[in-house]
């Protein structure tokens, strides 16, 4: 399985043009994200209809963007 890391290491002139550059990664991956759940969404129902199975793929994506979520808002565990 791919984790879509980036297989070279890109040099930047300073920290701004790589916070822009990772920001715009980020984004880009946000809306893959939102796509890939449209897809289960369509791969859940057409298998026979949603099962158990569909609900735990769901809570693992819910967890991930909550720990991500705290991150970026300093809440939760990231709450100084």
């Amino acid at each position: 399985m791919s984790n879509n890391l980036p297989t070279q290491v890109v040099r930047f002139e300073g920290p701004v043009e790589a916070y822009e550059a990772t920001r715009d990664e980020i984004i880009k991956l946000l809306r893959q994200v939102e796509t890939g759940l449209e897809a289960h969404d369509k791969r859940a129902s057409l298998s026979g209809g949603i099962n158990w199975g569909h609900v735990g793929d769901l809570n693992g994506i819910l967890h991930v963007l909550n720990d991500l979520k705290g991150r970026l808002h300093k809440t939760g565990e990231y709450k100084k």
